[in-house]
């Protein structure tokens, strides 16, 4: 009796085991925002789910104080990490909500209006790419728009906030910015969605990467009152400066090198320290004591 009970104990285990095996508990996907405080905020292109892409031929190199770039210039992957309809036209660089968003160049405002997919958007003429072709960027997904249609601005100046997250066609649910450069600032009549209200070279959109002011790939930080170049852009999110090492005082690094490469100076007993008063210590315990007064120093 006890061994048929048994042997059908182990039937019910076996099915109860293939069910599960068909059925498996369902894991809890992170989400995309988790996802990007668990990876850090700062200081790469972002791959989603820990896979590498490289959707262009270009060597990104993102400073690891700047904010990440969450879906890269013809990345067929979204903002939030899903995937898109068809290529990037620009790169979309995530941070907190309120975050001020700043020129990458000198230029003027062409646009500054609030669409009805892309949100608060500002269109801006830039000067003369490497080639002397005007070189104009669009700046999407933001709030609080603190400039207009006509007026100058420099590099480094506030133009906007970051947004909140957009759950139109255009904003895949997750704040960021997104940027994206043209050459010819004119909106498409006929398609009039997104980025067509505002340039119509959006399939053939230049690649970002393409105009660093540090170079081909190397995404410059904005510093105040340094000298720029005409041609080049710096970062249109402020990067966090917070994060990058702290310069050693000169002073105190000198002297810890003299302090380090100092040898210690053995001083000797006089005959009558050796024999002292005390009359304790013998030849073996002063040597030992003179090692360990060494080594302290």
């Amino acid at each position: 009796m006890f061994i048929r009970n048994v042997t059908t104990l182990t039937k019910i285990t076996l099915v109860v085991s293939f069910f599960v095996f068909l059925n498996p508990t369902p894991q809890a996907k992170t989400s995309p925002l988790a996802e990007l405080h668990q990876t850090g905020l700062y200081g790469r292109v972002h791959a989603w789910n820990k896979v590498e892409r490289y959707p262009h031929f270009i060597n990104v190199k993102v400073p690891r104080h700047a904010p990440i770039i969450i879906s890269d210039f013809h990345s067929t992957i979204g903002a939030n990490g899903f995937g898109r309809s068809g290529k990037h036209k620009g790169v979309d660089i995530f941070a907190k909500t309120g975050t001020p968003i700043i020129a990458a160049a000198d230029g003027i405002v062409m646009k500054a209006n609030v669409d009805e997919c892309w949100g608060p958007t500002v269109l801006i003429k830039h000067g003369p790419d490497h080639n002397g072709r005007p070189l104009h960027a669009l700046y999407g997904h933001m709030r609080n728009i603190s400039v207009k249609a006509g007026q100058r601005v420099k590099r480094g100046q506030q133009i906007a906030e970051m947004g909140e997250a957009l759950f139109t066609g255009c904003g895949a649910g997750l704040n960021h910015l997104h940027f994206q450069l043209s050459y010819r600032p004119n909106r498409m009549p006929i398609v009039g969605w997104g980025w067509a209200n505002f340039v119509r070279d959006g399939f053939a959109a230049p690649n970002p990467h393409k105009f660093w002011e540090n170079g081909i790939g190397k995404v410059t930080c904005f510093e105040k009152n340094k000298q720029y170049s005409t041609s080049g852009l710096t970062y249109p999110v402020p990067c966090n400066n917070a994060l990058l090492p702290k310069k050693p005082d000169k002073s105190i690094f000198v002297q810890n090198r003299v302090n380090k490469n100092k040898i210690p100076r053995l001083t000797s007993p006089s005959p009558k320290e050796v024999v002292s008063n005390k009359g304790t210590q013998d030849l073996a315990s002063t040597l030992e004591a003179l090692f360990l007064e060494a080594m302290q120093k």
